[in-house]
């Protein structure tokens, strides 16, 4: 499986304290079914990283893994806050992106409004860049109001939802609305958001099997949301086909699955 969302990258934002637990959260990555992970550290108002230092960085990481015989390929990218977007250069938005495409992991606030972020999207997309929203399911405003994810949906963006928000580890109200994207065809990709290897951890397969116990429909759809896409991310291109359209149970009834 490829995870397009982790904070791997050692002792720069609240994630690996320091190169042993970057190899630490590899080791744990690997058992958990995935051989590819994207480095998204967040670039923000509270870590202020230089995205220019990311592909040195990983190489540092990637190096650590090698030699720990950790069969795990890092690729670079970033987790871009919104209040960001208009602070960096263009050779550092450059390096933002994950892998050798065109997408940006662009992280809306978690709370309070989102004024504006139609324009923002749309200012990193005439730039050249595709959008990637991170954890969906955990912004507020998203919550109060889905039709705004609809309407970035339809502006291009896809989405990335952690997980382990399927499983419920962040909640039921995240755990609900979880359902509800999955209700509107509005989840794109699972990816991890790791910050450790115990609490929040890249293993990803244990993540699914618990997604899978709570919405059974998910499991003919795991490696389209955890390979296909992440692969066409990767690579800059459109992914294939459409993403899963999966209605909550109603009325004691099974879930129906449906391609939109």
């Amino acid at each position: 499986m490829i995870d397009l969302h982790s904070h791997l990258l050692p002792g720069i934002d609240d994630g690996a304290p320091d190169l042993d637990g970057s190899v630490a959260m590899g080791k744990v990555a690997v058992a958990g079914g995935v051989d590819t992970i994207v480095a998204t550290p967040h670039v923000s108002g509270r870590y202020q990283n230089d995205p220019l230092t990311f592909v040195e960085r990983v190489a540092q990481v990637q190096a650590a893994l090698d030699e720990a015989g950790v069969a795990l390929r890092v690729q670079t990218g970033a987790e871009l806050s919104h209040a960001m977007i208009h602070e960096l250069s263009d050779d550092a938005l450059n390096a933002c992106v994950l892998g050798g495409g065109t997408f940006i992991l662009f992280e809306p606030p978690l709370n309070g409004p989102v004024p504006f972020i139609d324009r923002m999207v749309s200012d990193l997309q005439l730039k050249g860049f595709e959008v990637l929203i991170a954890h969906p399911e955990r912004i507020a405003a998203f919550q109060r109001k889905i039709e705004t994810v609809e309407k970035l949906v339809d502006q291009g963006c896809l989405t990335s939802v952690t997980a382990a928000s399927v499983g419920g580890q962040f909640g039921g109200t995240v755990k609900d609305f979880t359902r509800e994207l999955f209700a509107r065809g509005l989840v794109h990709n699972l990816a991890s958001d790791a910050h450790d290897a115990e609490v929040r951890s890249p293993a990803l397969r244990p993540a699914l099997e618990k997604a899978v116990a709570e919405v059974p429909e998910l499991e003919g759809w795991l490696d389209y949301l955890t390979e296909d896409v992440p692969k066409a991310i990767l690579a800059g291109e459109t992914p294939p086909g459409s993403p899963p359209v999966i209605e909550p149970k109603r009325s004691g009834f099974l879930s129906r699955l449906r391609r939109r």
